[in-house]
């Protein structure tokens, strides 16, 4: 098997989305990934303010009590924001998304695989094992919803 290549086909390319599209069957498709990337973007979106403001009532429900200032937080918030952008044009742009879900799927792999094991080997707050899974469960959702469009779309050019 060629590098790059994958048992259920190329992902789909601007033509093949377009016609999966325009000929309903990969529309569902098309529409669950706008909703999980518009979803992302907005969680990303209130992640990235709580890290920069870190409000004392967040922080305490959280488990952290009451927050202080910390640079490494806001970075850490400033980050989440501009990612934002990357999940819009994803959610926006469905052409695009054949180069930047394999990205995005990277990013919310790391993401799960750090949180985790932050989680298990250094502070073991409930809301940092939340945040692990849900970016694993994106990783994988997206996964999922990309190999479909590429089955659908191998289905209709064979």
């Amino acid at each position: 098997m060629a590098a790059g290549s994958s048992e259920v086909g190329p992902p789909p390319d601007d033509a093949t989305t377009a016609s999966l599209t325009a000929r309903g069957g990969g529309e569902a498709i098309v529409v669950l990934q706008t909703i999980v990337l518009f979803g992302v973007a907005l969680h990303s979106l209130l992640t990235g303010l709580f890290l920069i403001v870190q409000p004392d009532a967040f922080m305490r429900w959280a488990g952290w009590g009451v927050a202080r200032p910390s640079f490494f937080a806001a970075q850490g918030g400033v980050f989440h924001v501009l990612v934002v952008a990357l999940y819009l044009r994803a959610a926006r742009r469905v052409p695009e998304r054949r180069v930047l879900v394999p990205y995005i799927v990277l990013v919310k792999t790391a993401a799960a695989v750090f949180l985790i094991t932050y989680y298990l080997c250094v502070q073991g707050f409930p809301l940092i094992l939340a945040a692990g899974l849900f970016d694993g469960s994106v990783a994988v959702v997206l996964t999922v919803l990309r190999r479909r469009a590429s089955r659908a779309a191998a289905r209709r050019a064979g």
